[in-house]
């Protein structure tokens, strides 16, 4: 959220929260400590004029009782991919905007596999803020525009203000999210 708020506001958009894109592992402690995460208060507080679902509440918002297992991880990516399409399918009559996912590297690397339809093998690597651009058609097709872009960080505000990274030209008419 913290990462986020510079963005939103120099943008003027209304971040919305998904509660099921956080990293591999989830909240927990290894001593055994339970923490629920962000209560709803603190959230709006960090992010101010955010969107919030209603399974953030004033008790925290994480519901597994302790570390995510692997496989609920993946499950939980295949579900945002889900989602993913199924927003581009919703511009089908009029495609408009970007999708901005802002997450952590593992949880990033199982989207990408689950968005492209890979299985097995290795993952897909990210520098610290580094970004990716995948084109989701309406078809639900998947394309990596690119991948681990971290110019922002060699060359300062110059670079971060100079544009995407070159890239393929966008499907016209294809949402990019």
């Amino acid at each position: 959220m913290q990462t986020l708020r510079p963005t939103a506001e120099r943008l003027g958009l209304v971040p919305h929260v998904w509660t099921d894109c956080f990293e591999v592992g989830g909240i927990y402690d290894s001593g055994g400590t339970l923490s629920r995460g962000l209560t709803r208060s603190e959230m709006q507080e960090q992010l101010p004029g955010c969107a919030l679902p209603r399974d953030v509440t004033e008790l925290g918002w994480y519901r597994l009782g302790g570390r995510e297992s692997a496989e609920q991880a993946a499950g939980r990516a295949e579900s945002c991919a889900a989602r993913l399409r199924a927003l581009a399918a919703s511009c089908a009559e009029r495609p408009t905007g970007t999708v901005a996912l802002l997450s952590h590297h593992d949880f990033l690397s199982l989207l990408l596999r689950a968005l492209l339809l890979t299985r097995g093998g290795g993952g897909f690597p990210h520098a610290n803020t580094g970004m990716t651009c995948v084109d989701v058609g309406l078809d639900g097709r998947c394309a990596v525009v690119f991948q681990n872009f971290s110019g922002h960080l060699r060359g300062g505000r110059a670079a971060a203000e100079g544009g995407a990274p070159p890239g393929p030209a966008q499907t016209p008419g294809a949402p990019r999210l």
